[in-house]
């Protein structure tokens, strides 16, 4: 049997994917019951610089379009810096996502 994954916010353990809300601010990936998130961004006095969703609808989309731009940047970007840029957000995205699923998402039942 897996470890319990806890909610960031209130502590409590999270049950199943639909409740995981898996988030990120800068470097830092914290798990997330959907309604602790919600209220968190509520009352969230940090405005644009606060955590951002990487997992479900929202996270997704903004997933693949942070990959088609960095692959547009990488593509025809006409300095090596620029094109180093595009790799850089490439591999950020995908290592979010990557430790989001290995780290969180994995250990939970499906419902």
């Amino acid at each position: 049997m897996s470890k319990p994954v806890f909610c960031d916010h209130c502590k409590k353990p999270i049950e199943d994917k639909d409740e995981l809300v898996t988030a990120t601010y800068y470097f830092r990936i914290k798990p997330f019951h959907f309604r602790c998130f919600e209220k968190y961004i509520k009352h969230s006095a940090h405005g644009a610089f606060t955590y951002r969703q990487i997992n479900g609808t929202t996270g997704n989309i903004s997933f693949l379009l942070t990959i088609v731009l960095a692959l547009i940047v990488t593509a025809i970007g006409q300095y090596s810096w620029i094109r180093l840029f595009g790799i850089l957000i490439l591999t950020y995205s995908l290592t979010n996502r990557l430790l989001s699923y290995v780290l969180y998402e994995s250990r939970l039942k499906s419902s």
